[in-house]
Parts: C-alpha cells; structure tokens; sequence
C-alpha cells in the first residue's frame, strides 16, 4: 500500500535518508535495516521519502502496515499488503512463486473457509517456516528482475506471525538487491512488550543496521514550520512551537494547524481539529476512529449510512484539514495514528457503543468489508458477546489456515474470556484452543487448557466433551512428561460414555485408556481393548484412530516379547502409512529410531529421527511434541556420530521456535558447547525453566550444568544440580529410568578431578551423595531388563571407570559394587571397557575421553609406552572433533600442529594415586624408603614399589627430580595427606 506523501520537502533529514538507503541496500545489494523513533517524530515522512527515490530508480517498492488501534487481526495481516503491492508490480512472478510455493495461496485471493469439527481436526496447519521461505522466494525471483524495497511499518503492532516472518527474513538475508525495512515506535516499548524479546534477536543479527530517528534540532525545526502552509510569522509564536513541539515534526504541525490554539496540550489541540469540521465530516471522523487507522470507503459508508457524494465532502473536508487522508486502494486512513487515538478517547461511551454496533450491523450482513477478527472486536465493545465470540472462533480459524496457531490461540482465549462458565460452547473452544497450543508448540497452555475446564464445568457440560477432553488430557501429558494419574482420567471418562456417544469419541477414549494400561504396565488387559478399537474403527472409517492404536500396542508387544518384535511391528505400521498425511507417522518414526537406538544402530536412529522430523514439517506440525524431539535427537546422535557440524544446523533452530521446543533445542546444542569447551555457567541462565515440563529437556540441562560446574571445580554446585535432578527425572520417568545412569556417570566423572583438590569438609559431604546415586544406578543397570540398550551399558561401563578413577586419585572416592578395592589396572580394565562400549555404540565423543583417561589409567599402572600410544590417537580424534576440553586434559590444548607425545606432556598430580602422592610428599620432604614405609605403617619394600612407579609416570630418571615436580607442585613438607 502507497505511504502518505506532504506534499512538502523533507526537512532536517537527508543525512538519516541516506543513511537509511545505504542500509537497505541503494537497490545495488541486500540491505536490512530497522527504524525506530518517537511517535511523531518523522519515521513515514522519511520512510516515504525513501520509498519516493526507489521508485523514482525504477525499483519495486511494497509497503505493509500493522495496526494497533482496531485489534487483533488475521495472522500476517502486513504480507497481504506487501503482495498486493508486489502483484501489481510483477504480476506473472508472482504467479509463478506461488504455484510452486501454495503457502502463499491464502493471502492473495481471499477465501472463505469451512467450518471445523472442534473435536479434532487433522488438516495441515500451514508451516511459518514455509511461509518465510515461500516470501523469501518470491523477493528473490523480483529482485533479481529489479531492486525490491520491502517495507513493514508500526511493528509495535505486529502480530505474532509478522514478527517472526520478519526475523526469519533478516536472518536469512537475501543474495539479490533485497531492501527490507521495519519500524516502530520506541516510545510504546516497555519490558513485557511483544516486540521486546524481538528487538532482542535482531540487535544480535549483524547484518541488520539499526537507525534511531532523533528529534529534530531547533534550527530544522523552525525551517520545517516555515515550509507548513499557514504557520505564524512572528518570531515569538515560532519560538513557543519549537519550544512546545520539542524535536516532534507532527507535533509541531499539529500546533499550527490548530490555529495558534496553544493554551492547551497536544490532546486539546487535535481535537480542536476535528471539532472545527463540519457536523457530518465529525461523523465521518468519529466513525473512522472507532473503525481502525485504516478503513475502506465502502465500509465507511455503509456504517454512516452516506451516501457517495456526502461522504465525499466530509473526506474532501476532513482531508483538508490534514486529519484524514486518501489512499490509492480506496481505503481512508488517518494522517497519524495519534489523531486516531485522540478522536476515538473524545468520544462518549454511548457513541463509541452505537458505532461498534453499527460495523458489527455491517459486517453481519457484509463480512467481504472486514475480517473476522474486527468483527470480534466490534462486537466485544458494542456489548454483543454471542457475535463476539463466534466471530473469534472464525477469526482463529483463519489463523490457523494462514499459519498462524499462536494467534489462533490468542482469538479462542479470548472468546473464552467473554464465554459464560456454563455455556456449552465453552468446552468447543477449549478443545480448539487445546488443539491450538499444541501447534503452536505451546502444550503445557493446551494442558491447562483442558485441566480448567475439566475441573471447572459448567452444569450443563456435556459428557461426551467431558469425556474427550480428559481423553486428551491423557495424551497431552504423555507427550511432555507432566504427571498425571491416566488410568483414574480414563476411569471417569469410560463412565461417561453411553449408547449415544458419537464413534470418535468413544475410540478417542478407549485409544487414551490403551495408553494408559501400557504407561502402567497393565499389558495383559489391552487385548479386548485393542479389538474393541479395531472394530469401532473399522466400521466407522476411522484409520487415523486405528493407526495410532496400533502405535500404542507397540510398547505392548515389546513387553510381551521383545524389542526386535516391537520393531517388527511398527515397520509394519511405517510402511501401511508410508506417503499418506496421517500424523501419526511423526511418532511411528520416532518410537521406531529408539528401538534402533536401542539396539546400538546410532546411524539408523538418527536417519529415522530426520524422516519423522520431515514428515511433520511436511504435515505443518513441525512444533507438535513428537515432531519437536525428532528434530532434537536428530541433532543429539549427529553430534554422537562426530557430525558436530550438522548438529549446530539442527540445534540452531529458528526465531519463531516456541518456547518448550527451544529450550529443549537449546539445552541440546549447549551440550555440544560443553564438548567444545566454550561454555561456562553464566552461559547457564534460567536453564531449568520448563524441567518440569519436559524430561529429555531436564537431563539435557542437568549434565550441561553438571559438566559445566565441575569444569569449575564447583563442586557442591554440581552435586546440587544433580541431586535436583535426579528427583525431578524420577518423578517423570520413575524411579528405575535409565537416564540416572547417564546423571550418575556425568556426576562421577565431573567431580573427581576437582574433589583430589577439595577440602576434607567437601569431600566428606561430596561423596556420601555421589555414592548414593552410584547405587542407584547400578541397580538399573543389574536389572535383568532387556530394553537397557547400547548406550546405557556405555554409560555404565563409563561410570564404573570414573568411580575406579576416583579411588585412585581422589581416594577413598565412589568404591566398586562389591566393595572391594581398586588397584592400577582394575581401573585400566574398566576404562578398556567404557572405551569398547562407547566405540561399539557410536559415540565419537565419549570414545575419544575414554581414551584419553585410559591413556591417564595406564600411566598411573607404570605402562608408560602404551599410555604415549593411546594418548597420541586421543590427541588425534580429539582435534578432528575440535574437543578442547580433552586436549587440555591430554595437556596438548592449542592450536593444531604436528602430533606431539601427549603422554610426555607436562606431569600433573592426578596421574598419580591417592597413595603415590603420600609417597611423593615424603619423597620430597627428603625420607628414605625406610622411612616412607614406617610413617605409612608398609613394608620398605612396599615403599620402594610405589616410588619406581613414581619415577616411571613422571618421567624422571631419580628421586631428586621427583622432588623437584613435587616441589612444582607446591609439595614438600608436612604430614602427608
């Protein structure tokens, strides 16, 4: 849509005009830029300046504006602007996108939509990231026939789907000349503002050139009025509007408009405006105000009742007094947006009533003139409830075809607002709005959702709504990890049914008591169940329903048999919904990669993880539960596999990620930081915030911060973070998970080396803790439970090896299970056996330190060549991973070079044990062998093993340049400790 062109010169701002053509790229490259200013202070004026030159180069230019004043509107409300712009000017190219790209489909023509069963609805949700790329495309093909000037103002008013759509593309970038503008008005900001957190990302983004439109300084300021038709001569009067417009452009053109009327403030002054109109040009005003900034000329005069030529004088006369302006769309816009907000706060209750009820009186009768979400509003504020909602639910609805879940969750929360507790819509709403959150990755909302209205009901609630939502109750909780009883729901909900409730519903609830008998391992009880599913829908074509059953039995037939059948029977599931639109096939694959997981096949998981995540993307449900973790264990096994690179691609995920997926996402991704080293606890942040939402997102966090902390030598920290944890896990996973192996392993392993320098007062606190989750553990892990997999015997196995360390280096540290001792090669045999573990299950990392403190292992166990052998192929993998923090422990961290002898690396305490130490000190301290072995109560011959093995991990020919490390080390006299 055409900017509003004074037809004045622009005044006081050609240094910012250049500077914003240099940043959108002068229609010679890429250019992205973000304006922002005060309310008044010349942001259109210059942006229509700039929009101005482009066209005068022969450039296309599209503008899209949001709107604040008349509410809520369809998702991407701006993009509908920018295509009418962009179809005018290529009208084949676009075509041509959008033939290839059907997202665009429902913002060029406008289509009307069919209703929707609020019981559930199947259908693809239109994907923002198709979206984006969908308008990406389009930019791309236009400009690379002619520059292109994008631009998209007031985005304080932006909708949830514009803002995102924006910083997908500012991320993005383009490699045509692409110009793409925002702005905003900075005064409307505060901390809970929506934009607030955007701005946020695209400060970070260098690409994008931020310009902050200042007041204008006196001088121009006084240039500027005398350039305004009808402005004061005398000096004094000039003076005392520079001084009371205060750098504001539309401020000061307000002060003279309003006839030198400056006894007042800015508010007296623009109503003083419109109350020198005539009456019917008033009520034209008033009706526009109450209408929006923007309003057509058809709607406009179907609310007044004008006719024509009537409402062309009222314009004619509106427009003249610089309060209204026409645009080339036929739409009537005020000049600015503060002359809408002072004519809509001067009318009276009973006016502002009277014209709502006329645009909804309007709309009724012609929905073509405005969209669902305005006629929501009008009807709220003219007191019409019954319309107000039902126009919400409309108005969400076409969110949802556009893309947009989360303002259709916005549109049905409302409508629930204005909703009667005992109205029987109320139940129809929430189950839409719960089928909302969940698209819009936002399950802990649909969750609470359900949970009101299941516990709130109204007297008239029906039961077979009763029913289904506590059916979805159960699966919702399911998906997230949040505790829930799911037999005692699907007891109630299995009361409620009778004769006359409809199939869906009640194969909804028999489907979500299957569930709940395999969560509570009541397997001998689901084959009725599953063949009373299986008849219900067959006879009344319900494959959807059958085909999520048949995923369910899945955990059934392991239990039965075994793991190979349950992958046997959900390949065979796989392959019936192979190319169809079931989204039941996001949790086939995903349940089929961890029976591969399980089975060491790291690779094959992963591949099936990526089909599962595509699947949904194809399917527009790409932040749903099942499709959220395909995409993150994607990422989690490309890292295991050594492809950090490709996890950095599937971790990084993009700006519009709800808030649950990008915790887990981001809690991933920190892991591979941890691996690289360039991560600390500030980086740790409110890490925990959804932990008790979502398990795989809590252990993510955990041994971050555990790994993170222990790097620190924070101790206690980690011990605290890990104790937390392991309560939150078992509350989610039971007691008996096995993700309290990997918690466990991490813990042992981070804490050893910092609890070998710790105080006595932190040991003996450290370890009773550490030991107590050890047990638990080992107790998973002894289980006689064929679903343990790969990967918890390698952690197993790696946690046996770090408690061995422990005791060699940290004595007494975490003893083995039996309780007996632990001597050089015990713990040389336990690191060959994480090491064989790790490298049979895939895990490039956890090889590679396995390894590297195998090689520490042998050391310490005199094997002084072999321990120079492994630690140089440590340092090798090391290195091709980018592992710094196993190059430090290697002792060859730095930047690469040709292989070293991390073995011959400078000595460290901790290649020594507990014991040795002892010796060392007393070494030092200048005793003989004798000596030694009398002060620790051994044998002299004792005494004289442990310094030949003293002599042999360091490196030195004799006891004097053993006492000469210990010395470096700041040992060399004092009781031994």
């Amino acid at each position: 849509m055409p900017l509003y062109v004074p037809d004045r010169p622009l005044v006081g701002r050609l240094t910012e005009l250049d500077r914003l053509a240099a940043a959108t790229g002068g229609g010679h490259t890429t250019g992205l830029a973000v304006l922002s200013g005060d309310a008044g202070i010349g942001k259109t004026r210059l942006i229509a300046a700039l929009a101005t030159r482009a066209q005068e180069a022969g450039h296309v230019v599209a503008v899209g504006h949001c709107v604040g004043v008349t509410g809520p509107h369809l998702a991407y409300l701006p993009l509908v602007e920018l295509l009418d712009d962009l179809t005018a000017a290529e009208p084949d190219m676009v075509r041509q996108v959008a033939a290839t790209h059907r997202t665009l489909a429902p913002f060029l023509p406008v289509e009307d939509h069919p209703a929707v069963d609020p019981i559930e609805d199947t259908s693809p949700v239109p994907d923002p990231g198709r979206i984006a790329t969908a308008v990406h495309a389009l930019l791309e093909t236009v400009a690379a026939h002619r520059p292109v000037l994008v631009v998209v103002e007031d985005v304080h008013w932006a909708d949830n789907s514009t803002r995102d759509l924006l910083t997908v593309l500012f991320t993005r970038g383009f490699t045509g000349p692409v110009g793409l503008l925002a702005s905003y008005r900075a005064d409307d900001l505060h901390r809970r503002h929506p934009l607030h957190e955007t701005l946020g990302l695209w400060a970070r983004l260098p690409q994008v050139t931020r310009i902050h439109l200042g007041r204008l300084p006196a001088r121009d300021m006084r240039a500027l009025i005398d350039a305004t038709g009808g402005a004061p001569t005398s000096r004094a009067a000039v003076a005392d509007i520079v001084d009371r417009a205060d750098g504001n452009a539309f401020f000061a053109e307000e002060l003279i408009a309003g006839g030198n009327e400056l006894t007042g403030d800015l508010g007296r002054v623009l109503r003083l405006r419109v109350e020198n109109l005539g009456q019917t040009a008033r009520t034209v005003v008033q009706a526009m105000a109450v209408g929006g900034r923007r309003v057509s000329s058809e709607l406009l005069s179907c609310v007044t009742g004008l006719d024509a030529h009537t409402l062309d004088q009222a314009l004619h006369e509106a427009t003249d007094h610089h309060i209204l302006v026409c645009t080339a769309e036929d739409d009537i816009a005020f000049r600015h947006a503060l002359l809408a907000e002072s004519a809509y706060d001067d009318l009276l209750p009973t006016q502002r009533r009277r014209l709502h009820s006329a645009y909804v009186d309007t709309l009724t009768h012609r929905p073509d003139l405005g969209t669902a979400a305005t006629l929501a509003r009008h009807a709220y504020e003219a007191g019409e409830r019954a319309t107000a909602i039902a126009a919400s639910r409309r108005a969400a609805e076409d969110a949802l075809a556009a893309g947009g879940p989360v303002d259709a969750l916005a549109h049905l929360e409302r409508a629930l607002a204005w909703t009667d507790p005992d109205d029987p819509v109320r139940d129809d709403i929430t189950l839409r709005a719960a089928f909302a959150g969940v698209h819009a990755g936002n399950v802990p909302r649909a969750i609470h959702l359900l949970r009101d209205a299941i516990d709130h009901p109204g007297p008239r609630q029906d039961h077979d709504k009763r029913a289904y939502m506590l059916s979805l109750l159960v699966f919702r909780c399911r998906e997230i990890d949040v505790p829930c009883d799911p037999v005692a729901l699907t007891d109630e909900a299995l009361a409620l049914l009778d004769e006359h409730t409809p199939a869906e519903v009640r194969g909804g609830v028999l489907q979500a008591r299957l569930q709940a008998l395999t969560e509570t391992g009541r397997y001998a009880e689901t084959a009725p169940l599953a063949d009373e599913i299986a008849r219900i829908t067959e006879e009344h074509g319900l494959s959807r329903q059958a085909s999520e059953a048949r995923a369910i039995l899945a955990r059934v037939v392991e239990a039965q048999q075994d793991t190979d059948a349950m992958g046997a029977h959900l390949e065979a599931v796989r392959a019936e919904l192979a190319g169809g639109d079931d989204p039941i096939q996001v949790r086939v694959h995903h349940n089929l990669a961890g029976v591969y997981h399980r089975r060491g096949d790291l690779r094959g998981a992963r591949d099936l993880m990526a089909q599962g995540r595509a699947i949904a993307e194809r399917l527009g449900r790409q932040w749903t539960p099942w499709a959220v973790e395909c995409r993150v264990l994607q990422g989690i096994y490309s890292f295991e596999l050594g492809e950090w690179a490709l996890a950095d691609d599937i971790l990084t995920v993009p700006p519009h990620t709800p808030e649950l997926a990008r915790a887990m996402a981001e809690a991933a991704h920190m892991g591979v930081h941890v691996a690289r080293g360039d991560i600390d606890s500030e980086h740790l942040g409110s890490l925990d915030r959804w932990w008790t939402y979502d398990g795989l997102t809590c252990l993510l966090g955990l041994i971050v911060g555990i790994e993170v902390y222990g790097r620190e030598g924070r101790v206690n920290a980690a011990i605290d973070v890990a104790g937390q944890g392991a309560v939150m896990l078992e509350r989610m996973w039971g007691p008996s998970c096995q993700a309290l192996v990997r918690l466990s392993a991490v813990l042992v392993g981070a804490v050893t080396g910092p609890l070998a320098a710790s105080p006595e007062d932190t040991r003996s606190r450290a370890l009773p803790e550490i030991a107590r989750l050890v047990t638990k553990a080992r107790a998973i892990t002894t289980a006689s439970d064929e679903r343990i997999g790969a990967e918890t015997r390698a952690w197993a196995a790696r946690m046996e090896a770090d408690c061995a360390r422990s005791v060699m280096i940290a004595a007494p540290g975490i003893p083995p299970a039996d309780g007996g001792p632990v001597d050089a090669d015990q713990e040389v045999a336990a690191w060959r056996a994480a090491l064989a573990a790790f490298e049979s299950y895939g895990n490039a990392y956890e090889t590679v330190r396995s390894r590297v403190f195998l090689a520490a292992a042998l050391r310490r166990a005199g094997c002084v060549t072999v321990s120079r052998e492994v630690a140089t192929q440590a340092e090798r993998e090391a290195r091709a991973l980018g592992a710094e923090p196993l190059l430090q422990e290697l002792g060859v961290s730095g930047p690469s070079g040709p292989p070293g002898d991390p073995a011959a690396a400078e000595p460290s305490p901790e290649m020594l044990t507990r014991r040795e130490r002892q010796v060392l000190q007393l070494v030092a301290a200048g005793l003989t062998n004798g000596q030694i072995g009398r002060r620790l109560f051994i044998s002299t011959k004792t005494a004289s093993v442990h310094v030949s093995h003293i002599l042999a991990k360091l490196g030195v020919p004799n006891r004097a340049a053993a006492a000469a490390q210990a010395r470096r080390w700041g040992v060399g006299s004092g009781t031994p400790e």
